[in-house]
């Protein structure tokens, strides 16, 4: 006779929520340090390269929240494949 191993498998939508909890923690952590980088990007109106720096928002506090909410409805509409 043969065992078989019992998978844990999870439901998806917990594991968008373990992603989610991630993301949050991530941010906290990286908000905390202060991370930031920079990229080079084109001007579109005059086609020079720019660069632009970009620095890592925290989650975790009250700016953090009104932020995820108040972008929400504006990110999933400007999702292109939408």
């Amino acid at each position: 006779m043969r065992r078989r191993k019992n998978k844990i498998v999870l439901h998806p939508i917990m594991s968008f929520i373990i992603l989610i909890i991630i993301t949050l923690c991530a941010s906290g952590i990286l908000g905390a340090v202060g991370l930031s980088t920079n990229y080079n990007l084109i001007n579109s109106l005059s086609g020079d390269y720019e660069s632009a720096t970009v620095s890592v928002t925290s989650l975790f506090n009250l700016s953090g929240i009104k932020l995820i909410f108040r972008t929400t409805v504006s990110n999933f509409a400007s999702f292109a494949p939408l």
